[in-house]
């Protein structure tokens, strides 16, 4: 085998992530939370695919009312679509009817739902779950009548 070379693995090609490169830690470490988002994304889309499945509205009057959900960084809201009262017909008003936020320090879900002055205000009778199918089972649940009324 040949000797390691400064800018080279033992084949003679370059590596960015060579053992003694000072910014290999970093690098690695930045493709492995990117792999542990991937995954986390994947987990909370499949947990949330199933809380639609469970509470959506029949197909026949999904242009009417329907529901959907969206997850942007480390937050996921769940929202009702229904056309406007009077308007055109393409378009579509969203109300939130609850929302999660990932505490990442402490592997958390802090769970959220909105009030009528229209904030987002801290889900009382529990305030944070540690998982995505936590989350979705609480909404499913409303034991409070706070996510649908």
């Amino acid at each position: 085998m040949r000797p390691r070379s400064k800018r080279g693995n033992a084949h003679g090609a370059y590596s960015p992530f060579q053992e003694n490169d000072c910014c290999s830690n970093r690098a690695q470490s930045l493709i492995r939370e990117s792999a542990a988002d991937e995954i986390e994304l994947a987990r909370v889309r499949r947990a949330m695919d199933a809380f639609m499945q469970q509470r959506r509205p029949p197909p026949h009057i999904r242009s009417k009312v329907d529901l959907e959900f969206r997850v942007i960084g480390q937050r996921i809201e769940i929202f009702e679509i229904r056309p406007p009262w009077q308007g055109p017909p393409d378009e579509k008003h969203e109300s939130p009817i609850a929302k999660a936020t990932y505490v990442k320090s402490r592997r958390v879900w802090r769970v959220f739902w909105q009030r009528r002055d229209l904030k987002w205000h801290s889900y009382e009778p529990e305030p944070e779950v540690k998982s995505v199918d936590e989350f979705a089972t609480l909404v499913s649940e409303d034991a409070h009548a706070c996510f649908f009324g």
